[in-house]
């Protein structure tokens, strides 16, 4: 892979936020003055999910810079976007207004509208395809419950192979419910931010949530220390692979309500705190790449991985074989072996004797008796691991 990005790729990297400053400004223009593959680069960005951020860069430019059928295509883009964003508003004030709060459910939304309205200015200028929102561990069946009154239904892949058809159960060894409504949005109602409960608290979370000041609409939100450790997690974990994500971190992490010394603290009590400051380092690396054509050195672990999903959106060749910072992901929260920590291996140990879903399908029970799941527990993976065992010898 070159090292250096293409103009396509530098045009789409420093449209990916929702400010430009004066140098990116200037190099905008000096990109638009070259010739460019804009089929490409509005294809791409759809990928990337930031049609709307090129539009708001783009459309304010000279006319004569950009072609009038680019112009055209990137003004339906953005057309399109308002609408779905507009739906995605009304699904997010219903659960607000008829599900949270008449039932005092504690809850927080994260990522999506929430997001943008605070850090972006507009509801509108983040693409997304779900609403998610962290909610109190013993609310979530009462929750999906009530939206299923309303006419959604469970979306989770498993659902339908679950052992007990009890929704209290499902949401029990699942850290998120996710719901379909009658019009096809998904509403995923999550227990807790990470896939095992063993990084972030939920309770010191919703705790700390509320509601900016600024906002349009009255949306609980993760509070911006820790919207912004989330991110870095979250993003990371799928390794940075769309331009929406990058645009997250530039809009968190220079907003006036972000204290990045309170966000070091809060990573460094997680054991996040490598993963935030490589994170931060790759916010630089793809600003310096877009302005002058190269990164500084030692460029950020994630930076590999980043650019060739944004150069392969663009019909660049991709690496052939794994960066060497990619680790096998023998757990579910982290793509990358540099990024565990011993408080988490020690903690996902412990949760491995706790009972799943695994569990009450090879033996359905009552929801009083899965109590006898943490007896059960060992005994069924005993004897799983023998015919296992038995099977390969006589294969």
């Amino acid at each position: 892979m070159s090292t250096a990005l293409s103009n396509e790729a530098r045009l789409l990297v420093l449209c990916a936020r929702p400010v430009l400053d004066a140098p990116a400004a200037k190099s905008l223009q000096h990109l638009l003055a070259e010739t460019l593959d804009w089929p490409a680069v509005l294809e791409a960005a759809e990928q990337h999910y930031i049609v709307p951020l090129l539009a708001r860069h783009l459309l304010r430019i000279d006319a004569a810079l950009i072609p009038e059928a680019a112009r055209q295509q990137l003004r339906e883009l953005q057309r399109k976007n308002a609408m779905v964003s507009l739906q995605w508003v009304g699904m997010q004030q219903l659960l607000v207004e008829r599900i949270f709060v008449p039932r005092g459910i504690d809850h927080a939304f994260f990522k999506g509208a929430a997001l943008a309205q605070t850090y972006y200015g507009d509801p509108a200028q983040r693409q997304y395809r779900d609403i998610d929102v962290l909610v109190a561990a013993e609310r979530i069946a009462e929750a999906g419950q009530a939206l299923i009154d309303l006419g959604f239904a469970v979306s989770n892949a498993d659902w339908p192979d679950f052992g007990l058809r009890d929704l209290r159960a499902f949401c029990r060894y699942h850290s998120a419910l996710e719901l379909r409504s009658p019009q096809g949005a998904q509403v995923e109602l999550h227990k807790t931010l990470d896939s095992t409960g063993c990084i972030f608290s939920s309770a010191e979370m919703l705790r700390d949530a509320n509601v900016a000041a600024d906002s349009r609409y009255p949306w609980r939100a993760l509070s911006p220390a820790d919207l912004l450790v989330y991110v870095c997690y979250h993003h990371a974990r799928h390794r940075w692979s769309s331009l929406h994500w990058c645009a997250d971190l530039e809009a968190l992490s220079g907003h006036p309500s972000v204290d990045l010394e309170v966000v070091r603290r809060k990573a460094a009590a997680l054991a996040l705190a490598v993963t935030l400051e490589q994170s931060l380092r790759l916010r630089d690396d793809l600003r310096a790449l877009a302005i002058n054509g190269t990164s500084p050195a030692p460029s950020s672990l994630f930076l590999v991985d980043c650019r060739a999903a944004l150069e392969g959106s663009l019909g660049a060749e991709a690496p052939t074989s794994p960066p060497p910072t990619a680790g096998v992901q023998s757990e579910p929260d982290f793509s990358y072996d540099w990024q565990f920590s011993t408080r988490y291996r020690r903690r996902f140990a412990r949760l491995r004797w706790q009972p799943s879903v695994n569990d009450v399908n090879a033996w359905p029970l009552p929801n009083s008796l899965h109590w006898l799941y943490y007896l059960t527990r060992p005994w069924r993976i005993a004897w799983q691991r023998l015919h296992e065992i038995i099977s390969g010898r006589q294969t």
